[in-house]
């Protein structure tokens, strides 16, 4: 008999994952899935659910139903990803825009510039805004 494996999938931009055991059944070959939820870290094999809340799963050693603390997850350090924004506001510097949104609230151009760069980049919602 093969041994489960995890299968993930992709649905409006979120990845979610499964968990498969492969039988067979009047011979023919059937998976039965075991639904694992949301992927939070996949390369720690950390998942939330509904039912469970946040655990780690491994096919090795099964569920673990540790809580997921900032204390237990390793700290990132100094990982910066600013490359969609840079480029945007390098190209409104060309064109003169960058100067016009920086003098409408010379006070608040950070936040402007936030607002700004969050619109024409991301994708999420409105109220997320001021996360960004």
């Amino acid at each position: 008999m093969a041994s489960k494996f995890i299968h993930y999938d992709i649905k409006n931009g979120v990845e979610y994952a499964s968990v498969y055991t492969p039988q067979r059944r009047n011979g023919k070959k059937v998976n039965d899935p075991e639904y694992l939820g949301r992927v939070i870290d996949k390369a720690r094999g950390v998942f939330r659910s509904r039912a469970r809340g946040e655990f780690t799963f491994t096919i090795e050693d099964g569920y673990d139903d540790v809580i997921i603390t900032p204390q237990n997850v390793k700290e990132e350090r100094l990982i910066l990803d600013f490359g969609d924004a840079h480029i945007l506001f390098e190209a409104m510097r060309k064109c003169g825009f960058y100067d016009i949104f920086c003098d409408l609230l010379p006070e608040k151009k950070d936040t402007l510039l936030s607002l700004l760069a969050y619109k024409l980049l991301g994708q999420g919602a409105n109220c997320h805004a001021q996360d960004w």
